[in-house]
């Protein structure tokens, strides 16, 4: 299963660290995620970059609590996500993808950056052709998991 980070990441403190979700739902306790922290989605449905079209929607979950910058949990594990196809195209015999986190959800809250527009972190993805049939385009599968670290801290709104 193809597995990315984000591409645009910042330096900046120590990033938060996502912890393994509990048995029990976690309750969100802060309002704001730090530059840097990691935030792992499962996708809902098939992606595939011979199929999919620039802006289309991809629905995901949080598979674990991501903590904020206060070391409270900020998103709790099975919060939804909207990613979005960024880009797709080919560079030879490479094709390439990528995807943006848009927003996250918590309890009727939006976590987004502070314009509202740009995605709080992007994923590329790279499948080389020349290794046959099966690699000609970028392909996830339903529940495929990205790890995104966020480019910027983004406030509760």
């Amino acid at each position: 299963m193809p597995r990315a980070t984000a591409s645009r990441t910042q330096t900046a403190a120590p990033a938060p660290v996502a912890t393994e979700a509990s048995p029990v739902a976690s309750v969100a306790t802060s309002r704001s995620i730090g530059a840097g922290a990691p935030v792992e989605v499962e996708i809902s449905e098939v992606f595939d970059s011979d199929t999919s079209i620039y802006t289309q929607f991809i629905m995901a979950h949080t598979v674990l609590d991501v903590r904020g910058s206060d070391g409270g949990v900020a998103v709790p594990a099975g919060s939804s996500v909207l990613l979005v196809n960024r880009g797709i195209g080919r560079d030879g015999k490479r094709s390439l993808a990528d995807i943006g986190l848009n927003r996250i959800d918590v309890a009727g809250k939006t976590f987004k950056t502070a314009d509202g527009v740009k995605d709080l972190a992007v994923a590329h993805f790279e499948e080389d052709s020349s290794k046959g049939a099966g690699h000609r385009s970028i392909h996830l599968e339903k529940a495929s998991r990205i790890t995104f670290k966020t480019s910027e801290a983004v406030q509760l709104r």
